[in-house]
């Protein structure tokens, strides 16, 4: 029987998208030598997933003025391909073996986006595929990578630098939050969050879990660490202080900040997210941060912010994601 058209279109239009996605990387510079041909073929594989992921990056990077930091991420890729042409030599077995191309395209990836404070941990690159006796200096060299290139900036309002309190214990809400919603994935039958959860509780590493997503993409350490606290959120048990490794914590000073944020506009973020936000509105973190950040920043785009208006609000975005599982679960602790 013959193909009918709809199906013949949809091959079509499957094929020019595919034939995009590879002249995208072409465009950007890639050896398109170093994808499988079955991956061109079809369009889709983990090694092309990764480099896109890595290419998207560095794009909207060059497209926030930041040419700064995307020459230094080519020195990042140079380091770790400098570290794999070593190993190859030493151990004498090809350069792919020691480490897959998408394998490097990911641990690059999360490190440039791992939270500050945070160090590359070993055996997260072990689980990841690498068995060559020399990972410790990869991570030296990581290390030294994100000392260079981004210093920690505390601001003038950490008065107090003390940590929130958390239990040694995981904490176990005595409910889900009320307007905790479980929405599965069609593909995997399970919410992002919930995949991310089970494999943490099953021993893997955050660094880990970020590198080596379902769908061959990398995400950011600091996603996964946002998927175990909506699994709190849910209702789920989680060892918040082993969250916290890859996630740094609110100082006390920054919860009153925060709590201080929830007085002044009055958005009850317990509340329904949707309802909750200014004059019934949804809820959104621009304007609860608007006593941290000021009107002005709030009616700024995305575009028009400075890089450290960007930095301030990249960093209380991830501390408002702890105050807002913490809150919604109902954990209490002294914060005078």
């Amino acid at each position: 029987m013959p193909v009918p058209a709809f199906i013949r279109e949809i091959e079509l239009k499957e094929k020019a998208h595919n034939r995009s996605r590879i002249a995208l990387l072409e465009n950007a510079g890639v050896d398109i030598s170093q994808i499988p041909s079955n991956e061109i073929e079809s369009g889709d594989g983990d090694v092309l997933r990764s480099l896109e992921t890595w290419y998207r990056y560095l794009d909207n990077l060059t497209n926030r003025g930041r040419a700064d930091l995307v020459n230094s991420l080519d020195d990042l890729r140079m380091r770790i391909e400098s570290w794999r042409s070593d190993m190859a030599l030493q151990y004498q077995i090809a350069p792919s073996v020691v480490m897959a191309e998408h394998v490097l395209f990911s641990v690059a990836y999360m490190t440039a986006t791992l939270p500050a404070d945070t160090k590359i941990q070993d055996d997260a690159l072990v689980a990841v595929g690498l068995r060559i006796g020399n990972i410790n200096t990869l991570v030296g060299y990581l290390d030294q990578w994100r000392s260079e290139t981004f210093v920690t900036k505390k601001d003038n309002m950490r008065i107090n630098d003390t940590p929130i309190p958390l239990p040694d214990d995981p904490f176990h809400p005595s409910a889900p939050w009320k307007w905790a919603e479980y929405k599965p994935n069609r593909k995997t039958a399970l919410p992002s969050w919930e995949i991310s959860y089970n494999r943490f509780m099953a021993g893997e590493h955050p660094q880990t879990i970020a590198m080596t997503q379902p769908n061959g993409k990398p995400i950011q350490v600091n996603t996964v660490a946002s998927h175990l606290l909506t699994a709190l959120t849910n209702g789920r048990s989680v060892p918040l202080r082993k969250v916290a490794d890859v996630m740094p914590l609110p100082t006390i000073t920054e919860w009153n900040l925060l709590a201080l944020c929830e007085s002044q506009t009055n958005i009850d973020v317990c509340d329904n997210p949707k309802t909750c936000g200014v004059n019934g509105s949804t809820f959104t973190m621009k304007d609860f941060l608007v006593p941290i950040l000021g009107n002005a920043f709030a009616s700024k785009e995305a575009s028009e912010r400075t890089e450290a208006e960007q930095e301030k609000f990249t960093h209380f975005m991830s501390l408002l994601n702890w105050y807002l599982a913490l809150r919604r679960v109902g954990y209490t602790f002294n914060h005078e």
